[in-house]
């Protein structure tokens, strides 16, 4: 019969809590493992249909995204913390030619947004920023509503 003692189920506890807490701060891409992504923030009926990754020259990296609903014909933007820094300022911005821009702007940890722009058979130009640094896409998003 092997006896097991406090002690032993404290060193195994130990263990387990130092494992986990390893897996969390120093994951496989060396930054944290954000606690959002994009199709958590669009929701379910969102397809991700582009990203692009900024870079402050800091320490603080996101990632901008953009997602489209065929059902309701609409866009998702979302700006996402990829690292574990303080708060930033950070903004995502949606605009349909001719109708008012969607935008979130803020200073946040973790993410900005989701903002949301209706677009059937339209273009959607998007972009967001975090600190000083701003990103637009040089080119409007208009792949996924071709079919509509």
């Amino acid at each position: 019969m092997i006896k097991i003692n406090y002690v032993t189920y404290a060193a195994a506890a130990t263990v387990l809590i130092a494992s986990l807490f390893a897996a969390r701060s120093f994951g496989g891409s060396g930054v944290d493992s954000p606690d959002y992504s994009a199709q958590d923030l669009c929701g379910e009926s969102y397809s991700i249909v582009d990203e692009h990754r900024i870079d402050s020259g800091s320490d603080v990296k996101v990632k901008v995204s953009i997602g489209y609903n065929s059902d309701t014909k609409s866009f998702c933007g979302v700006v996402v913390r990829e690292d574990n820094s303080p708060k930033a300022s950070m903004s995502v911005s949606l605009t349909v030619p001719g109708h008012p821009s969607d935008t979130d702007k803020g200073d946040a940890a973790d993410y900005a947004g989701p903002v949301f722009v209706y677009a059937k058979q339209q273009c959607t130009k998007w972009g967001g920023s975090v600190n000083d640094t701003q990103w637009t896409s040089p080119r409007q998003q208009c792949g996924a509503v071709t079919a509509d």
